[in-house]
């Protein structure tokens, strides 16, 4: 059954053709998407969350979230350890997020399976939840390389915070998993990507790997998801991308993405 869900596209950081964020809303706004993420590659530039909010509402595009930085966040689950440095970036995105009134926060709890579930760790979140829900910001915990850490977080997430469902991150690290059956009733966004499930995080455009995309769209369908459909793609793993004209590329991604989720 087609649902109809907001299609959005992150930042392209890995494209030969350097576009500036501004230029890369307005040819994502004439491709035909209708949200815009901002991914960790331009973690240098957070300050202008505001003005880039304020260029996409003049453009007709929603600045929908923006992915934290994963530096120093393994601190926050050593007892041993300072996680100072993580909160205070922490805090400084949230503040750019609220200021601009972007909604959400796509963030890894950590970088290390091999760190343990603590109970620093899970205070850690938990206060930062409320915090986060003071400045009207949703934190949206991502599934990635360290399954053990955010089924712990994600399970404990209030009802105003939740989880990024990262299907290419599922079927590159945890294949065996359904987080969008577990998860379902939480999950607040999307990362949408292909990969050969061989372990390489590829970020390619959907049917270039082996994702099976008619299980993912049931579990979605299933869980209830009315959200937006985020492609979170790189051009770095496939020669194809990098060849395309910056242009040409955004309209092949948004045709790829419509087809695949009305056919």
């Amino acid at each position: 059954m087609y649902i109809k869900r907001k299609i959005g596209m992150s930042a392209l950081v890995s494209h030969p053709d350097k576009k500036s964020i501004e230029q890369q809303m307005e040819i994502f706004s004439s491709a035909g998407f209708e949200s815009f993420f901002l991914s960790c590659g331009v973690t240098e530039k957070f300050a202008k969350i505001s003005f880039w909010s304020k260029f996409a509402k003049n453009i007709g595009i929603d600045f929908e979230a923006v992915h934290a930085p994963s530096a120093f966040v393994d601190t926050v689950w050593d007892e041993n350890a300072s996680s100072q440095i993580y909160e205070d970036a922490l805090d400084e995105i949230m503040g750019f997020c609220s200021d601009g009134e972007v909604s959400k926060l796509v963030l890894h709890v950590a970088t290390q399976e091999h760190t343990n579930v603590t109970q620093k760790g899970l205070y850690f979140w938990k206060k930062w939840e409320d915090i986060a829900k003071k400045r009207g910001v949703k934190l949206c915990y991502e599934n990635a390389n360290t399954p053990k850490l955010f089924e712990a977080v994600a399970s404990c997430a209030d009802g105003y915070h939740g989880v990024c469902f990262d299907v290419g991150h599922q079927l590159c690290y945890t294949p065996e998993k359904d987080y969008a059956d577990m998860f379902g009733d939480k999950i607040l966004y999307t990362h949408i990507h292909d990969n050969l499930g061989d372990g390489r995080d590829l970020h390619f455009l959907p049917n270039d790997g082996v994702n099976d995309w008619d299980k993912y769209f049931l579990s979605l369908n299933k869980a209830g998801y009315t959200g937006t459909l985020n492609l979170e793609l790189s051009c770095y793993h496939c020669e194809d991308y990098r060849n395309m004209a910056f242009d040409e590329f955004v309209k092949h991604s948004y045709k790829r993405l419509i087809d695949l989720i009305k056919n």
